[in-house]
């Protein structure tokens, strides 16, 4: 076996460690991220929340996003604790937050946006490979 020499080794190919790993990547250090399956893989759908849209508009992702007709979500209905009464979230309504709408993504679709966008600033991605 061959040495491989890099600053940081990243486990997991989902959105975390794509994120991890592009940052990094884009800092200077050398990267490898390990994914145990191949992109495009199943996953159940996320619904992400306005406070991830700065990292998509970093990367330069939103017209990907917008291209995978990733359906915009102005908000969220909740039910918590005891009581089955629902409450909503308008993200417009929040000052706090930086955008007034986030994204409801596919998965497997998501994933291997994040994933090209690692390879793309370098990392050095290896799929079908357990940590």
């Amino acid at each position: 076996m061959s040495q491989v020499h890099c600053d940081v080794v990243v486990i997991g190919g989902g959105p975390a460690g794509c994120t991890a790993a592009s940052y990094l990547a884009r800092d200077g250090y050398r990267v490898i991220l390990l994914e145990r399956d191949r992109h495009p893989r199943h996953r159940i759908g996320e619904s992400l929340l306005p406070s991830l849209m700065p990292i998509l508009v970093d990367f330069g992702l939103i017209e990907e996003c917008e291209r995978r007709q990733f359906a915009r979500k102005p908000g969220a209905t909740f039910t918590w604790g005891k009581d089955d009464k629902p409450w909503h979230l308008r993200w417009k309504e929040n000052p706090f937050l930086p955008y007034s709408y986030a994204y409801h993504v596919e998965r497997s679709s998501f994933d291997e946006m994040l994933i090209q966008y690692a390879r793309s600033v370098g990392v050095d991605v290896r799929e079908e490979t357990r940590a």
